[in-house]
């Protein structure tokens, strides 16, 4: 039991003396964080001191509390709160004094850094790469070569087809690099040409056009029972026809004779304005003899008449017309 006289300190009553033994009891003893003292203001116990006093200690501190050194061991963190040892060699020890990169070369025998003429010879791995390595191109040139690094090495390089075949060509169309993509026979005129590169199809086919533009051979020739037609890459058309038997000038108009006027009508009809027309004569028999337009010109056919100073001449008649496909 306790007196609680609540003498205040200090107090020289017996009873009071009392009530601190046993205070101090509980203070010693208890596991509670405090305990109250004569005048009933609660104490710090003991126990919650040495709690206080544990929480206050670094977890680095209890780490190393719990390793054993000796001699060459050096330390180091394995995580947070966590250390261990390792062996320290005299090398370690030293490099680990040393203030600069010079004397750290100094301490390992090493060169010196700059061009490092001190550097006599490589031998060993460092003298070749322990894997030989192959370098290669690709693309517009292929190369490849094997290098260990114990020798200079060469190899031919080899040039990609381009697509275009070797020859001599008069037209050559080349990319950004240089190469050619594409080249074009070119026949002179002298020698039954255009002059120009080949179109479309080939210098001789089927023209065509696209918005005036020839997209085509650069002639073409048709051939009916009308007669012959040569239509070219411009749009030029030129008819030809000449009638298979002659025709006699029986007819007279004061003093010539005609024959009767021989239709043709074109092979191919022609476009646009009416084609211009010269009529002509072959297997001629009076020499005063000559052809006309006998009827009138369209798109499509034309009339020739063969005239003469002498009756009974005769001729075979025909034409030539030029004018335009487009």
């Amino acid at each position: 039991m306790t007196y609680d006289t609540m003498n205040p300190v200090p107090s020289t009553d017996p009873r009071d003396l009392d009530d601190n033994a046993q205070a101090f009891d509980r203070f010693l003893q208890s596991t509670s964080a405090t305990e109250p003292d004569r005048l009933g203001a609660p104490r710090k116990t003991w126990y919650q001191m040495e709690q206080d006093a544990l929480a206050l200690i670094s977890p680095n501190v209890a780490a190393l509390a719990g390793l054993t050194l000796s001699a060459n061991k050096g330390l180091y963190a394995t995580g947070a709160g966590a250390l261990a040892t390792y062996d320290l060699s005299s090398l370690g020890r030293t490099l680990g004094g040393i203030a600069n990169a010079a004397a750290g070369r100094t301490a390992l025998s090493a060169a010196s850094s700059g061009a490092n003429t001190d550097i006599t010879s490589i031998t060993g791995s460092a003298a070749s790469l322990t894997t030989a390595r192959s370098i290669a191109t690709t693309g517009d040139a292929t190369w490849t070569v094997s290098f260990n690094g114990t020798a200079n090495v060469t190899a031919a390089i080899t040039l990609a087809n381009t697509g275009v075949s070797a020859g001599t060509y008069g037209s050559v169309t080349v990319n950004a690099k240089g190469l050619a993509t594409s080249a074009s026979t070119i026949t002179p005129i002298a020698n039954g040409g255009t002059g120009a590169t080949s179109m479309g199809a080939g210098a001789v086919g089927t023209v065509s056009q696209s918005a005036g533009v020839p997209t085509g051979a650069a002639f073409e020739t048709v051939s009916n029972a009308n007669g012959v037609c040569t239509k070219y890459a411009d749009g030029t058309m030129i008819c030809e026809s000449t009638n298979s038997t002659p025709v006699t000038t029986s007819n007279s108009i004061g003093a010539i004779f005609s024959a009767n006027t021989t239709s043709f009508t074109f092979p191919v009809a022609f476009v646009g304005a009416d084609p211009v027309v010269s009529p002509a004569l072959s297997d001629v028999t009076v020499a005063a003899s000559w052809a006309g337009c006998g009827g009138a010109v369209t798109l499509t056919s034309v009339g020739i008449a063969i005239f003469s100073y002498v009756n009974s001449a005769t001729a075979k008649p025909g034409y030539i017309a030029k004018g335009r496909w487009f």
